[in-house]
């Protein structure tokens, strides 16, 4: 129970600094987002976006005993990852 406690712990505190950063992000608007960007940063932000999501999800299916490996959000990563290499060409 201590360990899963600490893993809990972590958990929560991940989902904390990932709520905080995205926050200000999350704040504006889209159209006023995307007109104050340029079309590569408008990329890049949704690529950023796509991944945390994503990723987030896979925390979530870990947390409730799935395998992220073997569920499609894999494959979404994968995705994500190849536009990721893309807009940083």
């Amino acid at each position: 129970p201590d360990d899963i406690k600490e893993q809990l712990t972590k958990y929560e505190a991940a989902i904390a600094a990932v709520e905080e950063k995205l926050e200000p992000l999350l704040r504006v608007k889209k159209d006023d987002l995307d007109a104050a960007l340029t079309p590569l940063e408008r990329a890049k932000v949704h690529v950023a976006l796509a991944n945390a999501t994503t990723t987030m999800f896979c925390m979530y299916l870990k947390a409730v005993g799935l395998d992220p490996a073997e569920h499609a959000a894999k494959y979404e990563l994968e995705r994500v990852e190849l536009y990721r290499a893309k807009v940083e060409k």
